[in-house]
């Protein structure tokens, strides 16, 4: 009865562990498309106009509750806002993202997916 149920932990173990290793294959993919894609001037427009969009959205937004940036953060968020906006990385991604980075700040980072995804 032990064998058995280590062997199904086992088999668990490693079908998630395939699971996440291919997801995480998937998102390396698609961000390296991504980078290559940022290298064209007709995307790097269109994205810089949603872009800014966005933040004339955010000066007029009272609600808005403004992420704790510091200068080394802004390539990281751009970065993130790229992915998103190219749909390389999924709206959860980008909140997951940014909570890991400003715990305080979801609601900020699932009001700016939103904008930038609209």
């Amino acid at each position: 009865m032990k064998t058995n149920l280590m062997s199904i932990v086992v088999t668990i173990f490693l079908i998630t562990f395939s699971i996440t290793d291919c997801v995480s294959q998937q998102v390396k993919i698609k961000k390296s498309k991504a980078t290559a894609e940022a290298k064209n001037p007709v995307v790097m427009k269109a994205f810089e106009a949603k872009y800014t969009t966005v933040l004339e959205g955010i000066k007029n937004d009272s609600s808005y509750k403004r992420v704790p940036m510091e200068n080394s953060d802004v390539v990281w968020f751009n970065t993130q806002a790229f992915l998103l906006w190219n749909k390389k990385i999924s709206k959860d991604q980008f909140v997951k993202e940014g909570v890991s980075r400003f715990p305080e700040s979801g609601a900020s980072f699932e009001y700016l997916a939103d904008k930038f995804l609209n």
